[in-house]
């Protein structure tokens, strides 16, 4: 189901079951949607309470330009860092190499809308973007918005300022902060090991996942990565194209992810 992210939700202190949405939210609640009174809406917010909440159109207000919501029900935003007891999707970290063009966009787009936690870009030695403005992150910003409300997903995806291989391994055991996790390094390499299912038969409660651009990882970065943990995979495919990769990748994981208790591994 599709759902309306604000930029802050302003709920009023005497009564917490009112929320009040204003500016550029107003605009495009009642100019792009077409919201009436009494539509029921599900918000999400982009402040740091990160609270879902359900709730109902009582008042518009077009001379104050606001609109005035009641709760009907509320629950908490799914992170890395806070889970639910039974999560609906695993939770994925995604490197992503930065690839030509607007590919990375794409990619990100994709990736919120399949429910990724985190995107990480990284400038790899294969990568020919190089180096990236402030500009980028705004508009990658405005991706995952976006594709958060189009595809209605709960997972608050983050997406980092893009970054060196070293200085992104560092961001994940951040924001892992010492949780079980499964890595899995992306290879078009037919390399003789574990399947896809073997390795995520491991213990985590995170997956990550690495993929890299058009001349895919170099060697210097797949001896990095096995060093900080990661496991290479690959998958017995036509040769894909690095966005191909990253969605089929994504799209693999979930189903193994969510489908684990369906099947099970001979020892």
């Amino acid at each position: 189901m599709k759902q309306f992210i604000v930029s802050n939700i302003d709920i009023d202190n005497n009564n917490r079951r009112k929320i009040t949405v204003r500016g550029k939210d107003y605009n495009y609640l009642i100019t792009v949607r077409r919201s009436r009174l009494g539509d029921v809406l599900n918000i999400a917010s982009n402040a740091k309470a990160q609270t879902n909440v359900k709730a109902k159109i009582t008042e518009i207000d077009k001379s104050a330009k606001t609109v005035t919501l009641t709760v009907i029900e509320n629950t908490t935003i799914e992170t890395c860092e806070h889970k639910n007891s039974s999560p609906k999707l695993p939770c994925i970290i995604l490197l992503q190499w930065l690839i030509k063009g607007t590919k990375t966009d794409a990619v990100i787009r994709q990736a919120t809308e399949t429910g990724v936690s985190y995107i990480i870009p990284v400038y790899g030695e294969f990568s020919v973007v190089k180096n990236e403005n402030s500009i980028k992150l705004e508009r990658r910003s405005r991706i995952v918005r976006e594709a958060r409300q189009q595809s209605g997903s709960s997972v608050d995806t983050k997406v980092l300022p893009a970054t060196s291989l070293q200085i992104a391994l560092t961001k994940i055991e951040e924001i892992i902060q010492e949780k079980p996790a499964i890595k899995i390094m992306f290879t078009e390499k037919d390399v003789k090991q574990k399947s896809l299912h073997q390795i995520i038969a491991k213990t985590g409660d995170i997956v990550i996942m690495a993929i890299g651009a058009e001349g895919g990882i170099s060697e210097n970065e797949e001896n990095l990565l096995k060093t900080n943990g990661f496991i290479a995979c690959h998958f017995n495919t036509n040769v894909l194209r690095a966005e191909t990769a990253a969605l089929y990748g994504i799209a693999a994981l979930q189903t193994l992810l969510t489908e684990e208790k369906t099947w099970q591994l001979k020892e």
